[in-house]
């Protein structure tokens, strides 16, 4: 599922479109109109209040002044919050801690009122009726986070234009991963046409034969969904990611190596981080890094981008602090690599999903690969709504390398008959079509001491996401 998700999000991936507008205000109690929805939009037309001196009372030596300087900073609501967020930089302690507390109290209010605005902005154009135009018009312009683009992309639905995310240009984060890494990827959602993440309202939908028939349907499966997904959305804020790079070490195993992840797109890092620790999530350098354990460090450097270092089996806090203060530099270690970067640069514009590198040892080592392969490239291209794929996975025998082909084929052959025997079983049947053309379309070969596969799909997210929603209790129960 998740990398249907991956393939099939074109244009990034925008978390709030899970949410079904319909699942959203019935929570919400209220009723799906044009009027109704143009009342939560309220215009806000007041300046920004300067508050540059009470956030300097907030290092007063006199209690009294701090108190107060924090109410008043608070009585003007999030407005202030940008403000606030170049205080927890302060070379004051007492004026960082307190602005970073105060940011906390306002952003509790702050996301439930945002995501309650993008909902009524998608709702509008969902409904498609001319009267909202003016409004949404007037919403282009908007700074706010995600309020312009969902502002376009509701007038264009209600006009019954084509709308697509403008495509965001830079260079590759892939970059900034470390120099010691041997195999790196990369996945670039921003420029893909993909298919419309839409909702999770499809799949649940495809997916219902099954939870009925196992029991799973006692309760209404898209509320539950709903109403979790507004628990955290209303906390963390709507984020999306537009692209993925990774990298790994060859050393990685236990005791030593490391895994990092970097994403970019938008989101609200201070909300964010804040939730995790809610959640339970340990926080140093002032919610910065966030340590689910000692060995995963989470750096969120800015709103664009957060990255999580894995080291397994050693604590890594002091990576990760020098991980952030790289991303926050904008350095580029990965280039100081020969191999790698000799090998990333050779890597075609159109492979919007790819990977390069050597297979780690502790990898290679296991059992399943046999010590087989080495080294492997990994491509996705995208034309006329069709992803190819192609794996190149090279070794140092060739009779290895033919050997575990075949092996690998034939396994390709007996997962096609078992699912295609899953299709067939009551509730479940057609779920598994989309998936059963994916495996039909694979092809497996080798060619001296290289092995070759490659497949294409359609990406239709919620036709191969929905069978694994739908096997989900399933699994669940088995545990």
């Amino acid at each position: 599922m998740a990398f249907a998700m991956l393939l099939g999000g074109g244009g990034g991936f925008d978390a709030l479109d899970l949410l079904p507008a319909e699942q959203y205000w019935q929570v919400k109690n209220v009723a799906v109109n044009v009027d109704g929805m143009l009342r939560q939009l309220p215009s806000s037309d007041a300046e920004t209040p300067d508050v540059s001196r009470q956030i300097e009372n907030l290092g007063s030596a006199i209690p009294k002044v701090r108190d107060a300087a924090g109410e008043e900073i608070a009585a003007h609501g999030s407005a202030v919050i940008p403000q606030l967020r170049d205080a927890s930089d302060s070379s004051d302690p007492e004026v960082a801690a307190r602005a970073r507390e105060l940011i906390h109290r306002l952003e509790s209010n702050r996301q439930a009122g945002a995501i309650r605005r993008l909902m009524a902005i998608r709702t509008l154009g969902e409904l498609e009726d001319e009267r909202a135009l003016e409004v949404l018009r007037r919403l282009q312009p908007s700074r706010k986070p995600f309020e312009s683009e969902y502002a376009e992309r509701a007038v264009a639905r209600i006009e019954g234009r084509p709308w697509r995310r403008a495509a965001q240009r830079g260079e590759s984060d892939v970059w900034r991963l470390p120099e010691s890494c041997g195999l790196v990827a990369e996945a670039r959602l921003f420029d893909q046409p993909g298919a419309d993440v839409g909702s999770l309202h499809d799949a649940v939908r495809k997916a219902m034969p099954m939870l009925q028939a196992m029991g799973g349907g006692a309760e209404d499966p898209m509320r539950m969904i709903a109403t979790k997904l507004i628990e955290v959305f209303e906390k963390t804020g709507n984020l999306r990611v537009d692209s993925v790079v990774a990298g790994m070490t060859e050393d990685i195993d236990e005791g030593s190596g490391k895994l990092v992840v970097i994403f970019r797109g938008v989101y609200n890092a201070p909300a964010f981080s804040q939730w995790l620790q809610d959640e339970g999530t340990a926080a140093d350098d002032g919610g910065r890094i966030l340590r689910p354990d000692e060995e995963v460090g989470i750096a969120m450097p800015s709103d664009r981008h957060l990255a999580i270092l894995i080291t397994p089996g050693r604590d890594n806090l002091d990576e990760s602090r020098a991980m952030l203060a790289g991303l926050k530099r904008r350095e580029k270690p990965l280039e100081r690599n020969a191999k790698m970067t000799a090998l990333v640069r050779k890597v075609a514009p159109a492979s919007f999903v790819w990977a390069r590198g050597t297979i780690p040892r502790s990898i290679r080592d296991e059992p399943a690969f046999g010590n087989t392969f080495s080294d492997i490239a990994f491509d996705a291209t995208q034309e006329d709504g069709v992803v190819s794929m192609s794996l190149e996975a090279e070794g140092p025998d060739a009779d290895q390398v033919r050997a575990f082909s075949a092996q690998l084929d034939a396994q390709l052959q007996t997962a096609k008959t078992q699912l295609q025997q899953m299709a067939q079983m009551g509730p479940m049947a057609g779920m598994f079509q989309p998936v059963t053309e994916l495996l039909e379309s694979i092809r497996i070969g080798s060619k001296q001491k290289t092995m070759k596969v490659t497949g294409s799909f359609k990406p239709d997210l919620m036709s191969l996401a929905a069978p694994w929603i739908g096997i989900a209790p399933m699994m669940q129960a088995i545990d």
